[in-house]
């Protein structure tokens, strides 16, 4: 009998757990999302690897050039290190991020660009234009 109920407590512990990611990314999405229609929210994932000097300038070049700022209006454009242990969800986890920098795009629903090349943007705005 306690053999069984040691059993129990595992495999209800593992749903539940299982449960519980669902629901962090569900809410870590919810906290990356643009709050207001018509705009997008970015965010760059990145590691000590990167540089983020250069990321940045690499990913503010394309963010403030004609071809994307006439199609895609930013309210957050936020780099967060991958190895920042202070954030209120673990992002690099729940997003399975695995390489830096990583570029995640959302609108007020859900994410819609997911990318480890900034240059991706450059479609997105064609296919957002197209729409």
């Amino acid at each position: 009998m306690r053999k069984v109920l040691i059993l129990f407590l595992i495999v209800f512990s593992a749903v539940f757990t299982a449960g519980c990611s669902a629901d962090n990314k569900e809410n870590a999405t919810k906290a990356l999302l643009s709050e207001q229609q018509g705009t997008y929210s970015g965010y760059v994932f990145w590691n000590g690897e990167s540089d983020l000097m250069n990321l940045n300038k690499e990913l503010l070049g394309i963010v403030n050039s004609d071809e994307v700022m006439s199609t895609i209006r930013f309210s957050k454009l936020n780099f967060i290190s991958m190895e920042d242990d202070s954030q209120t969800y673990d992002y690099v986890k729940l997003f399975d991020i695995k390489k830096s920098p990583t570029l995640l795009i959302f609108d007020t629903e859900k994410i819609i660009l997911e990318t480890n090349n900034f240059e991706d943007i450059y479609s997105l705005a064609g296919k957002l234009k197209q729409n």
